[in-house]
C-alpha cells in the first residue's frame, strides 16, 4: 500500500515538471513557413496583412485594407521665381500624431478656386511624416491642397484649400524708375550695344545734340529715319544722285502727282514688271492697241451681267465658251469646251455642247449652220473613218427641194461590211440596207421583201396549166405567195395556186373550164 502511495506521488510531480516546461516554451518555438504566408485579419474578418511570400513572388510583411490616414493640415505658399514653395509642418488636421501606416504626403496645386484633387493635379508628393517642402513651376497663381497616403495606398480627405499664390517676379518693386541717373554713369559707360532697339529716339535727343562731325559715314540709313522727316527743304541741291538711291527706293506713293512726264522716261525702261496689276485699264488705252496681241489667262466677256458670252479660262475647272442667256431662271450658263478622255489603251477626244441649265425646264441643244441660198447643212461626225462609221446630216431643200435628215451607220469590213441609212425628206423617207432600199412616199410603202405583179396564163381547157416568173430579188430566207385570178366570169375558174416560191421567183398555176386568157396577180413576202 505504501508502494502505490509512492509511486502515484512520483507520476504527480513528473506531470508538474512537464507542465512548468511547455507554459515556459514559445507556441512557434523552431517553426518556419515553407513556399507560403500568414494572413492577418481583424476582429471582423478583414485581411489587415499578409507575413511570408506575397503574390508577386517576393517576401517581406505587406499592410493591406489599412483605414484611411488623418487629413493633413493646410499648407503655406509662398512666391519664389518661376513658381510657388507649398510648405506642411507634419501636422494633421484631425490627429496628433502620423499613423503608423504612413507613407507619404500628395501635394495637388491647380488655377481653379475649389478644385478636387486628382492625377492632373498632382504636383509631387512629400515622403517625411515631419513636413517639407515643394517647388511647384507656375507662370499664374495656383491653390494648394494636400492629400495624405498610408502604405496600403488609402488616401485621406483633401485638405483646406490655400491660395492663390502667384510666382515672384524677376525685378524686385525696390528698383524704381530714376534711381540709375545719369549723373551716375561713367562716360562710355553705355554703348550702343548696349542700347535697346528704339531706346533712342528723337525725343531723348537734345535740340542740336547730333552734329554732322558726329556722324559717322553711312551711320544715318533709311530704316533710321521717321516716315516725312526728310523734306525738300532738307536736301541740297543735286544732292540726291542716282547712285545714292538703292534699288525701288522711289515707289509711286513717293513722286508727286505729274512728277514724271514722257520726256523723262527713257525708251523700253517700263516693262510688265514695273506695271502694278489692275494699273492698265480700258480706258487707258488707245483704240487698236491690242490688235494682233496674244493675251493669256485673262477673261473675256462681252458684258458683265445679262446675256452675254464669257471666255472662262476656268469654267468648273476646264476652259470654256460661257453662254449666258439673261434669263432668271438660269442656274448655269452654256458651255463649249473640249476634252480627252483617258480610256486605259485609248485615248477619246470629245468636244461638249451645253445649253444653260435652268430651274424646271428641258434644255435644248441646236446647232445651225449659215443659209446659203435659203438652204443649210448640219453634219454629225464622230471621225473620218472610211471602213465601219457613222454620221446625221441635217440638210435645208429651200424652196425648190426636199429638206432631208440622213441617219447612215456602217458595219466595219471585218465584220461583214455593209451599211444602213434612213432618209427622211419632205417628199416621203428612204431606208436602204446595202443595195436593197425601202420607201414610203404619198402614203405608198415599197420595200424589197414585198413584191407583186400580174401574168397572163392561156389555159387548156380544164386543165392545170402554169406560167413561171423569174428575176424577182426578193429579200428575206422565207417566202410566202398569194395569187388570184382576175375573170369577169369567176365560176369558170376551179382554181388558182402557186409552187416553187423563192427569193427569184414563183409557179402560177391556173385550171379552168375555158381556153381564155386570163391574167393572175401575185404577192410574195419574204421575211
Amino acid at each position: 500500500m505504501v508502494n502505490q502511495i509512492a509511486s502515484l506521488a512520483a507520476r504527480l510531480a513528473a506531470v508538474e515538471r512537464r507542465l512548468d516546461s511547455a507554459s515556459r516554451t514559445a507556441q512557434l518555438a523552431f517553426s518556419s513557413i515553407e513556399n507560403g504566408a500568414i494572413s492577418v485579419f481583424d476582429d471582423d474578418g478583414s485581411l489587415r496583412a499578409v507575413i511570408g511570400q506575397q503574390p508577386d513572388g517576393t517576401s517581406g510583411v505587406n499592410v493591406v485594407n489599412g483605414p484611411p490616414p488623418p487629413t493633413p493640415g493646410p499648407p503655406t505658399i509662398t512666391s519664389v521665381l518661376g513658381g510657388v514653395a507649398a510648405t506642411w509642418d507634419g501636422i494633421f488636421a484631425d490627429a496628433v500624431a502620423a499613423p503608423l501606416d504612413f507613407a507619404r504626403i500628395e501635394v495637388h496645386a491647380a488655377g481653379l478656386d475649389g478644385f478636387t484633387p486628382g492625377a492632373a493635379t498632382l504636383c509631387g508628393t512629400l515622403e517625411s511624416p515631419c513636413g517639407g517642402t515643394l517647388t511647384i513651376p507656375a507662370d499664374q497663381p495656383l491653390y494648394v491642397r494636400l492629400l495624405a497616403r498610408n502604405t496600403s495606398g488609402a488616401g485621406s480627405a483633401p485638405s483646406a484649400q490655400a491660395g492663390p499664390v502667384g510666382p515672384a517676379p524677376v525685378v524686385a518693386q525696390e528698383v524704381l524708375d530714376g534711381i540709375v541717373s545719369e549723373t551716375k554713369l561713367a562716360r562710355g559707360a553705355v554703348t550702343s550695344a548696349a542700347l535697346a532697339l528704339g531706346a533712342v529716339n528723337s525725343t531723348a535727343i537734345a535740340d542740336d545734340a547730333v552734329t554732322t562731325p558726329k556722324l559717322l559715314a553711312g551711320a544715318v540709313t533709311t530704316d533710321k529715319l521717321l516716315a516725312m522727316s526728310v523734306t525738300a527743304e532738307k536736301i541740297a541741291a543735286l544732292a540726291v544722285t542716282t547712285e545714292k538711291l538703292t534699288a525701288l527706293a522711289v515707289t509711286a506713293d513717293k513722286i508727286a502727282v505729274n512728277a514724271v512726264t514722257a520726256e523723262k522716261i527713257a525708251a523700253g525702261s517700263i516693262d510688265a514688271t514695273h506695271i502694278k496689276a489692275g494699273a492698265i485699264t480700258a480706258d487707258k488705252l488707245d483704240a487698236n492697241a491690242v490688235n494682233g496681241k496674244v493675251v493669256t489667262g485673262a477673261t473675256v466677256r462681252t458684258a458683265d451681267s445679262g446675256r452675254r458670252i464669257v471666255l472662262n479660262p476656268s469654267s468648273d475647272s476646264q476652259p470654256a465658251l460661257e453662254i449666258y442667256s439673261g434669263s432668271s431662271s438660269e442656274v448655269a450658263p452654256g458651255r463649249v469646251r473640249a476634252n480627252v478622255l483617258d480610256m486605259g489603251t485609248w485615248a477619246q477626244p470629245e468636244v461638249m455642247l451645253e445649253s444653260p441649265a435652268v430651274a424646271s425646264s428641258r434644255a435644248d441643244v441646236t446647232l445651225r449652220s449659215p443659209e446659203l441660198n435659203g438652204t443649210g447643212l448640219v453634219r454629225l461626225e464622230p471621225s473620218d473613218q472610211l471602213d465601219g462609221y457613222a454620221h446625221i446630216t441635217v440638210e435645208n431643200g429651200g424652196p425648190n427641194g426636199d429638206s432631208a435628215l440622213t441617219l447612215y451607220g456602217a458595219r466595219g469590213g471585218n465584220v461583214g461590211g455593209g451599211f444602213h441609212s434612213m432618209v427622211v425628206k419632205g417628199a416621203g423617207i428612204t431606208w436602204n440596207s446595202g443595195t436593197r432600199q425601202m420607201t414610203f412616199s404619198g402614203g405608198v410603202l415599197r420595200a424589197p421583201n414585198i413584191v407583186s405583179g400580174t401574168v397572163s396564163i392561156t389555159p387548156t381547157a380544164n386543165t392545170p396549166t402554169s406560167v413561171t416568173v423569174s428575176g424577182l430579188n426578193v429579200a428575206g430566207t422565207a417566202f410566202r405567195a398569194f395569187v388570184t385570178a382576175n375573170s369577169s366570169v369567176p365560176g369558170s375558174v376551179a382554181e388558182c395556186t402557186a409552187t416553187n416560191v423563192t427569193a427569184n421567183g414563183l409557179t402560177v398555176w391556173i385550171n379552168r373550164s375555158t381556153t381564155t386568157t386570163t391574167s393572175v396577180w401575185y404577192l410574195i413576202i419574204g421575211s
